[in-house]
């Protein structure tokens, strides 16, 4: 039975995410180890105006633009596939984007094109490169999701095995670096990092918002696609092309992180329906304040150390995971 949504619930719905957004936007960096209070940025602390605005927001606005695109990559992807188990992770696009950054790290080179730097354009071509190989053995894929789910997942795993032999055979600091990044953390970030995140979400969210129409058609199934003139290939490869370019990008930033882009669209679905023109704009929020609070929590539940952000996603969505293969056994 197809539950309905009425458009009310679904804009009460995209509120109170987007709410939940920009309240976590402005609350958390006042909070940390030293909670800072608005006056103190009035006052002449130059120690308190250094931790609000050189360290925390960058950090914060990094988190919720990685959130966000993480959460719309995988919303992409289960449209696409007719799948709530698919996401950039899954399909080991993720991974593939973390083996060419891991070997960018490990060769020791350095780089940077405009304002993108050699490890986000060495995440971007591990990407790339693995959406190819993925597409070449799985010619087709949308006849095969299963397939190519599982071609994904055994592809994420060589990937990250290739990962481990640089850490176990590179120099100390490298490995070390290695290590820390392939966790998952949003830490020294700067105003750079935010901006290359920005252009490549604004121009992927754009792309990916005027395709919204055609994922609900696919998402209906590609005969139904099909039938309403809509070549499924057409639509599939330039999407496979953007999330390549965001995970490339988010990648080199923060390293791995999983399962948001499993979760959210799915809390999300559940709340407001299938109807991708509506349903980015809930993703988005939702996903960019979501990460933002896991990041908080990183920072606090060990004070003064400090968790992988990539922890706290795995230790809250692996359960999800398990049931939403439970829910579909039962389906």
């Amino acid at each position: 039975m197809v539950k309905t949504i009425s458009p009310q619930r679904r804009l009460w719905t995209i509120t109170v995410f987007v709410l939940l957004s920009i309240t976590s936007l402005l609350i958390t960096p006042f909070i940390g180890m030293e909670n800072i209070s608005p006056k103190m940025l009035w006052q002449d602390l130059p120690a308190i105006h250094n931790i609000f605005w050189n360290i925390r927001v960058p950090r914060i606005i990094t988190a919720w633009l990685i959130g966000a695109m993480l959460a719309i990559s995988g919303m992409v992807f289960q449209a696409i596939l007719r799948n709530p188990l698919a996401e950039p992770f899954t399909l080991g696009i993720a991974s593939g984007s973390a083996l060419g950054a891991a070997i960018y790290i490990h060769s020791g080179i350095a780089f940077s094109l405009w304002i993108f730097s050699g490890l986000s354009f060495a995440a971007f071509i591990g990407a790339i490169l693995m959406t190819f190989l993925i597409y070449v053995l799985n010619k087709n894929a949308l006849e095969s999701i299963s397939r190519l789910l599982l071609v994904g997942v055994i592809l994420s795993f060589f990937c990250s095995s290739l990962v481990m032999i640089m850490q176990a055979i590179g120099r100390p600091q490298d490995s070390y670096r290695l290590m820390q990044w392939m966790m998952g953390t949003i830490t020294n970030v700067g105003y750079n990092d935010i901006s290359s995140l920005i252009i490549v979400m604004i121009i992927s969210t754009i792309i990916i918002a005027l395709l919204t129409p055609k994922l609900n058609l696919l998402n209906a199934g590609h005969t139904i696609a099909l039938t309403r003139g809509i070549e499924p290939t057409y639509t599939f490869i330039p999407l496979f092309f953007l999330v390549s370019l965001m995970m490339g990008t988010m990648i080199a930033v923060s390293g791995p992180i999983g399962f948001v882009g499993l979760v959210i669209p799915h809390i999300t679905r559940q709340l407001i329906g299938n109807d991708h023109r509506y349903l980015w704009i809930a993703v988005l929020f939702l996903g960019g304040g979501i990460l933002v609070i896991a990041d908080l929590a990183a920072r606090l539940l060990f004070a003064p150390s400090e968790l992988p952000v990539g922890v706290i996603t795995a230790l809250l969505g692996a359960p999800f995971f398990i049931l939403i293969l439970i829910k579909d056994k039962k389906n």
